[in-house]
């Protein structure tokens, strides 16, 4: 089935439109009948891109190999046409086509006829199939549904498990002031005259095994240039998502854009139908597959900004917007919006693009295994979209969200995870700029001015009310990290190279930890009144200095933190400590036996390690002094790791360091009585 970033939503220019466009000459088009298919006696084009040198495309006639998946698929249909003696051509169309010329596999195979419905013909085949006894899928059909460009039926089926759409070729004609065409059977020439781009428009026939071109896409392909079979304004009308596709597929294979669809894609009419006409879920695919895209994403961007459009796709709804309190962001300068009427911010852009520019070098630079697909992504976007934090946009019900989750969530309709997590990951990252300044703290303490930094609890707690340990600065460094990276997880790499691209983006003055600072982030991290950060340390040197801590010091990465579970349950907890085993006082004690647990990540690691490799010889090394002797008296609940084999042998046991961690949290609830 087709992908819906990949379906047509039409719609007619006016007559208005028209004439402010004004008329382009057609001479790139030329007659659909009077255009032949691919000549053999042809030489191949002086203009072959180097890289192509030992592609399909490279040869005069181009012979496509074929898999054996895919002759067999071939020899079903030809089958299906030889029984039932179907007088019609049957020829795969666009994206499949163009990916073997260029030497790459694809599956995405729709057929193309000249002279059945899709439907029709996805019965003789499925007919067929049975009779060679062959398993039949079922037939589904995507109705005619012009609101959603649907506006002639679309087979789809399975033929050898592989998923395909059966289609015939259509001419659209539009009416004066209509989005809804008149659909017309018609011929492959004509057909490819309404495609997208002259390198989607090109068939290959399965009776003849050639490749037909009505519209020059082979020598658009060689010479890698992207061009529209029609005048791009009129394409561009019809479906006015073509401009992101064009952005797209000029980043994703290399391609210059012609110069009459970048004029096109600046044209106010167009862009306001595209504005209008097109659906946030439709653009929000096409800025997914950019970015899955991550090596080429920064050029498909580059051209969206380009032609003025980041506006349009990444709306912001200037009537609920706000800027978020002081108590979330702290004191911070944010950059000016979009206005409501002044189109796009090149300002804003800028910034934009130059973040996401960063995201790409950085990704390019690091090893291959550091990022997925996934992870390089969410970079890309976060990095993208970090001009906008600091913002927060009005939803129903008196309820708030960051202008960065809405963006991607309601302007382009991608998934609650994806809009989650861009927006915690610039969170954190701003966040871990902050806490950079309390390990600059850390640093200029002396081991007699390492201090508790928080107050121990009044002696009117209860038992069952659990008490605020005091930590000092260095576990309070810690304990912040660790809540940090708990969040993010295995996306903490992605904010911590986050961080270094805030940084290089802006003057050091805006990372500033000022003085009395009201945020509740700010706050946690207990910096006392009177510390005053160095400033001949800039921001950077200081970040580099704290993730160096992070990743080589504070053992945080090498559990990983995030992975961690608790050391055992609140009821057995509760029970251990003599207190009830309801209420809100069992999450607090679970997140204080946290604390302990990322404050001796050196004794759990050794465990974790022995579990998770029980191939390997566990460590060696001296045990904490943190952890005591193993109490009689000490259960023996579920452990959170597997059990190490008999043949490892940990520092200490897990009863050993589940009986320390209950022994601290006695003396924390002893101490408050």
């Amino acid at each position: 089935m087709k992908k819906q970033g990949e379906e047509k939503e039409a719609s007619n220019p006016t007559s208005a439109d028209m004439a402010a466009i004004g008329h382009m000459s057609d001479s790139l088009v030329g007659d659909a009948t009077s255009v032949t298919v691919t000549a053999s006696t042809s030489s191949a084009s002086p203009d072959l891109r180097p890289e192509l040198a030992h592609a399909p495309i490279a040869q005069s006639d181009p012979t496509l190999p074929l898999t054996a998946l895919e002759r067999r698929i071939f020899d079903h249909v030809l089958g299906a046409c030889n029984m039932f003696k179907l007088e019609t051509q049957v020829r795969v169309a666009g994206g499949w086509v163009r990916d073997k010329l260029l030497g790459l596999s694809s599956m995405d195979i729709d057929f193309a006829l000249d002279r059945l419905s899709g439907e029709e013909f996805a019965s003789y085949l499925s007919r067929y199939l049975t009779s060679i006894g062959e398993r039949a899928s079922g037939i589904g059909v995507i109705k005619l549904n012009p609101d959603q460009s649907k506006h002639l039926a679309t087979a789809t089926m399975k033929v050898c498990d592989v998923s395909i759409d059966i289609n015939n070729f259509r001419q659209e004609v539009y009416a004066a002031n209509s989005r809804i065409p008149e659909v017309k059977l018609a011929t492959a020439a004509e057909d490819a005259q309404r495609r997208d781009f002259t390198v989607n428009a090109l068939f290959y026939n399965i009776h003849t095994g050639k490749v037909e071109d009505y519209v020059g896409g082979l020598d658009d392909l060689r010479r890698g240039l992207l061009r529209t079979p029609r005048n791009p304004h009129i394409t561009f009308s019809d479906d006015p998502l073509r401009i992101l596709r064009a952005a797209r597929f000029a980043a994703r294979f290399g391609l210059n854009v012609s110069a009459d669809i970048r004029s096109a894609a600046r044209v106010a009419a167009v862009q306001r139908d595209l504005a209008q006409k097109v659906s946030r879920e439709r653009m929000g695919m096409e800025i997914q597959k950019m970015l899955q895209r991550y090596d080429t994403a920064i050029q498909a961007f580059t051209l969206m900004c380009e032609w003025g459009i980041r506006h349009i796709v990444f709306a912001v709804p200037h009537e609920k917007v706000q800027k978020a309190q002081t108590s979330e962001i702290g004191e911070m300068e944010l950059q000016t919006l979009d206005g409501n009427d002044e189109g796009d911010n090149g300002a804003l852009t800028s910034q934009c693009l130059r973040a996401m520019q960063l995201a790409h070098e950085t990704i390019q630079s690091a090893p291959t295994s550091r990022y997925s697909t996934d992870s390089a992504s969410m970079l890309l976007l976060s990095a993208f979209l970090n001009p906008y934090y600091g913002y927060r946009v009005e939803l129903k019900k008196n309820k708030s969200n960051t202008l960065i989750w809405h963006l991607v969530r309601e302007a382009l309709k991608l998934p609650q995870r994806d809009a989650t997590l861009a927006s915690d990951l610039l969170t954190h990252a701003h966040q871990l700029i902050r806490a950079s300044y309390l390990h600059e703290y850390t640093r200029n303490l002396t081991v007699d001015g390492a201090t508790g930094m928080a107050a121990a609890s009044s002696s009117s707690l209860s038992p069952s009310s659990p008490p605020v340990p005091s930590y000092t600065p260095l576990e309070c460094l810690q304990l912040v990290c660790s809540r940090i990276m708990r969040q993010s997880a295995s996306f903490t790499p992605v904010a911590l190279d986050l961080v270094s691209i805030l940084l290089h983006l802006t003057p050091n003055a805006a990372h500033q930890l000022r003085p009395g600072s009201v945020s509740v982030f700010d706050k946690s991290l207990q910096l006392p009144s009177h510390f005053t950060h160095n400033p001949a340390i800039q921001p950077t040197a200081r970040f580099n200095a704290f993730r160096r801590w992070i990743e080589e010091e504070s053992k945080l990465l090498d559990l990983p933190v995030w992975e961690m579970k608790p050391l055992a349950s609140g009821t057995e907890v509760c029970k251990v400590l003599g207190v009830e085993t309801k209420g809100a006082h069992v999450g607090v004690l679970i997140n204080r036996m946290m604390e302990w647990q990322v404050l001796h990540l050196d004794d759990l690691i050794p465990l974790h390690s022995a579990s998770s490799a029980p191939s390997a010889s566990a460590s060696t090394s001296p045990p904490s002094s943190a952890v005591p002797p193993p109490s009689a008296s000490s259960a023996s609940p579920p452990s959170p790791f597997p059990s190490p084999p008999a043949s490892a042998s940990a520092p200490h046991t897990l009863e050993q360091i589940k009986s320390a961690c209950f022994q601290w949290l006695k003396a924390q609830t002893q101490s408050s009585q």
